[in-house]
Parts: structure tokens; C-alpha cells; sequence
């Protein structure tokens, strides 16, 4: 005789989906205006200006004279002469830099002129320079300018390049 068997069927089970709902719209009413959007402000940056390089108002002075290497005697004029960069303003001078080995440590001279020479004085200057580098002197020039300050206190800046450097004997 057969028999009946129970068998499960498995009931189907609910999986819920995911339906988006549209929100709903404002439908433009005749007459009234339609909201837009306003866009948010964004920064755009402001180029800067170009920045100006100064440019000098003098070049490099040019050494004339005198022919680097050249010997003088203490009872020879030593006159140091380089090209005019023309008018200086009131505080602008040239200023002549001179070095040379005294007991075997660099020494250091010169002065600030107006005009485009320099008489060396020798009896600030022959004789310092050691024998044994031939009593050698090394100089050169550039245009510096003077201010002062509210303390009187006196501030030198270069206002051109500075020259090539020449040498002179000064036996």
C-alpha cells in the first residue's frame, strides 16, 4: 500500500527592492517666476603685476689706465683712471678700493671722488705693500651711493658693478 510522504516545499520568501521615488517638483505657476539656481561665487585669483627689475643706472666702470703691472717709482705721480660714467647725483661718488699684502695680511685703501681720477698720495700708501710681492697693489672701482639716516649715521650701497682689477709696482 503506498504510503504518502510529506515533503516540504519551501514557501517563497519576500526580498524588498529598492525603488527610488521622485521627489516632486515645483510646477511653474503662470505669472510667478522660476526659481533658479544661484551659482556659488568661486575665486578666481587675480594675476600679480609683473614685478620690474631695476634696471642700474650705471654699468661697470672701465679701468683706463694706468696698463696693469706697470712700475712707479716713490717720486712718480700715481694717478688711477677709469672711464666717466657721467653726472653722479649729490650722494653718488666713485669709490677707488685699493689692496695689497702688508706683514703677510691683505690691507685695504681707497677713497670716494667725483671725478673719473685719482692722484694716490704716496705718503699714505708707498711702502705698505710687502717686498716680497714687488710692493704690489691691486684696485678697482665701482659708483656707490651715501645715504644717511635720521641718526646721522652714514650707509654706503653700490649703485653700478664693480670694474675689472688692475695692479700696479710701487717701489
Amino acid at each position: 500500500m503506498p504510503t504518502a510522504t510529506a515533503s516540504l516545499t519551501p514557501s517563497p520568501t519576500f526580498t524588498p527592492t529598492v525603488t527610488e521615488t521622485p521627489l516632486p517638483t515645483a510646477t511653474p505657476v503662470p505669472g510667478e517666476p522660476t526659481p533658479t539656481e544661484t551659482p556659488t561665487p568661486t575665486e578666481t585669483p587675480t594675476p600679480n603685476p609683473p614685478t620690474a627689475t631695476p634696471t642700474p643706472r650705471f654699468g661697470k666702470p672701465v679701468l683706463i689706465g694706468p696698463d696693469a703691472g706697470r712700475v712707479f717709482n716713490r717720486e712718480a705721480e700715481l694717478v688711477l683712471r677709469w672711464a666717466d660714467m657721467g653726472s653722479l647725483d649729490e650722494n653718488q661718488f666713485y669709490a677707488v678700493r685699493m689692496t695689497w699684502q702688508q706683514n703677510g695680511q691683505i690691507a685695504y685703501g681707497g677713497t670716494n671722488v667725483k671725478e673719473n681720477f685719482w692722484i694716490v698720495p704716496a705718503d699714505q700708501y708707498w711702502g705698505l705693500a710687502d717686498e716680497f710681492t714687488g710692493r704690489q697693489y691691486e684696485w678697482y672701482v665701482y659708483i656707490e651711493q651715501i645715504t644717511t639716516d635720521a641718526g646721522g649715521r652714514q650707509t654706503a650701497q653700490p649703485v653700478s658693478e664693480v670694474s675689472e682689477t688692475s695692479t700696479f709696482l710701487w717701489q
